[in-house]
């Protein structure tokens, strides 16, 4: 059995892994490099053509969630490849499709779902060939994310895809097989010694934060997608008896995963009684939903009722707001609103963004940041390396491989250059 990262020894994102044996060939991810968007149109197309050519002849794409780093090449596949996703990972790649206005994507017509047994838990197998995959449901800053179990050969490989130990579900890790002969295991945090907070502190953060500007309106930008830290947000803002204001998009994401993860709150779908949420409508955004074909969402979200915006201004402590730098023509209506920003995502988005955080700085609003990362910090590195017990042990999406080294001394590791075959 071959092993070859194609992309991803030396960087983070971008990620694609390809397993090959004397009858099969499959890809784990196929991701966009994290700095795509500012990459020449060359470049841009050389990354889409080296795409290609690492799907020509796939038998299979497995897809461990649904972040455009690990997925965002699908679209330059051939056509006739079949793709496997978990149904959330398929649900969102739809989502961010539609939203994109691309609801029409081929590559959303060959997406199978990876079935899962009885408990919830765990999946079903996938023969290809002479593999057999099985995905292992872990813990991401992205809803129902896995790793992937490789066996053919007599061989076994774990990919870890991204992975924390910090969320909601951070336990999960515990159910992944042991001893396997080698572990793909990403490194994203392995240029800090920072810990990470887990998503309960933050819960706790959020709480406090509602308590300490109790009369002010507070903005949340964090990503819409992130469905762990919204569910945060959401419990929070209920113990604090605030409303949480979501927009078009937003709503869109909730009911999507609400659809098979029941437990998981939705503006549309009253939950467990409670009047948590009040709908802001966004008409561009239900004009692509419209144009997505999907009517029953849309004739849902029509007869959502709308937030009062007057009473937004009149009582701004009563509620949080779920929002993007892109809104903040919608936030300049409350200028002179008092207000707090909180921001929930990575700092270093905050770069991209110089309008919508010198408005911030601007109008003299608190802006803390109250956020956690989405990968695994070293020492839950540790704790994963220490279950699984990998006889080889290669690092993948860190910009730093050789911290292994320092972090696994008496581990088996080897570092390999992109595109370099790897004989297992």
């Amino acid at each position: 059995m071959t092993i070859t990262i194609h992309r991803g020894t030396h960087e983070i994102g971008g990620s694609c892994v390809e397993i090959r044996t004397p009858q099969a060939k499959i890809l784990l991810d196929l991701g966009l490099p994290l700095d795509f968007d500012s990459r020449s149109q060359e470049q841009q197309e050389q990354i889409r053509r080296e795409a290609l050519e690492w799907a020509q002849e796939a038998d299979a794409i497995f897809i461990s969630h649904y972040h455009a780093d690990h997925h965002g090449l699908l679209p330059d596949t051939h056509r006739d490849v079949a793709i496997y996703a978990t149904a959330g990972t398929a649900a969102m790649m739809h989502v961010t499709e539609v939203i994109h206005g691309r609801g029409d994507a081929d590559y959303l017509h060959h997406i199978n779902v990876l079935s899962k047994e009885a408990d919830d838990r765990k999946f079903e197998p996938i023969i290809v060939d002479d593999i057999r995959i099985t995905p292992y449901t872990v813990d991401h800053a992205a809803y129902d994310a896995c790793a992937f179990l490789i066996e053919a050969e007599g061989r076994r490989i774990l990919y870890s895809g991204d992975i924390r130990r910090h969320g909601v579900k951070g336990f999960l890790y515990h159910n992944l097989p042991r001893k396997v002969d080698c572990l793909l295991l990403e490194g994203t945090n392995l240029a800090t010694e920072k810990e990470c907070m887990s998503e309960a502190e933050i819960c706790e953060r959020f709480k406090e934060q509602f308590r300490t500007d109790a009369d002010k309106l507070h903005y949340i930008w964090c990503s819409g997608q992130n469905i762990d830290r919204i569910v945060q947000i959401y419990k929070a803002a209920l113990v604090c008896s605030r409303k949480l204001i979501v927009d078009t998009y937003v709503a869109y994401v909730l009911e999507a995963v609400h659809r098979f993860k029941s437990s998981i709150p939705s503006p549309l779908s009253p939950f467990e009684g409670h009047d948590v949420f009040r709908y802001f409508c966004l008409p561009a955004q239900l004009k692509r939903l419209e144009e997505a074909g999907d009517p029953e969402i849309v004739e849902r979200l029509k007869a959502l009722s709308t937030v009062d915006t007057k009473d937004i201004g009149r009582n701004p402590g009563k509620y949080a707001w779920l929002i993007r730098p892109s809104m903040l023509y919608y936030m300049q209506k409350y200028s002179h609103t008092p207000s707090v920003v909180v921001t929930s995502i990575w700092e270093g988005y905050e770069k991209d963004e110089p309008e919508f955080m010198d408005w911030i700085r601007e109008r003299g609003f608190t802006n803390p940041h109250i956020h956690t990362s989405g990968h695994a910090d070293a020492k839950s590195l540790q704790s994963i390396v220490r279950h699984v017990d990998p006889g080889l042990l290669i690092p993948i999406h860190t910009a730093v491989p050789e911290r292994f080294a320092t972090l696994f001394p008496d581990r088996t590791i080897r570092c390999p250059q992109d595109n370099e075959p790897i004989e297992l």
